[in-house]
């Protein structure tokens, strides 16, 4: 499976290269990027995106790298401060579909609710998931400031918020519930 790495914010090339030495060890194909994504909270931390190709990959990385990637973004935090690591689990290519996430190490809660969803999408089909996007959509979302489940909405004014449900493996229409 192939991965991609960036550094976030003031992340050196050097916890960059180790971070893709102890992934390639693990057994993933890994490009490290040559730039840095901007960090709009002024985070460090890395930047990953995860290719897959069918369901089973995305299992394969949920049960072999995203632990170690939470770890390794833990242990940056003692370097830096608080970190975090953007997550895009892309499907179909380059003008596929993709989940977004974001986590951050001072949100150790939240880290381990979104290992556990990651985790359960992964298990019913991630890449089936994205690909039954509703309305053509290709980005979906993780964000426990919204909701506790995967969601997307469709575009403009009027756009619609859909959750994906894991136990009927469909996109329900629904509303954002206020935290």
């Amino acid at each position: 499976m192939k991965l991609e790495l960036n550094r976030i914010g003031t992340t050196t090339r050097d916890d960059l290269s180790r971070v893709a030495a102890d992934l390639r060890g693990i057994g993933f194909e890994v490009d490290e990027g040559k730039g840095f994504e901007k960090s709009a909270d002024v985070l460090a931390g890395l930047g990953v995106v995860v290719w897959l190709v069918v369901d089973q990959s995305a299992r394969e990385f949920i049960s072999l790298g995203l632990g170690y990637l939470l770890d390794k973004v833990l242990g940056l935090s003692r370097k830096y401060g608080a970190t975090k690591v953007n997550i895009r689990f892309r499907a179909g290519g380059e003008d596929g579909t993709e989940l977004n996430l974001s986590i951050r190490s001072d949100e150790p809660d939240a880290m381990k609710t979104t290992q556990g969803i990651v985790r359960d999408l992964a298990e019913v089909g991630m890449v089936s998931a994205l690909a039954k996007m509703p309305d053509g959509e290709k980005l979906a979302y993780l964000s426990l400031d919204l909701a506790t489940s995967i969601y997307c909405r469709t575009r403009g004014p009027s756009g619609q918020f859909y959750f994906y449900d894991t136990k009927t493996r469909r996109w329900k229409p629904g509303k954002v519930k206020k935290q």
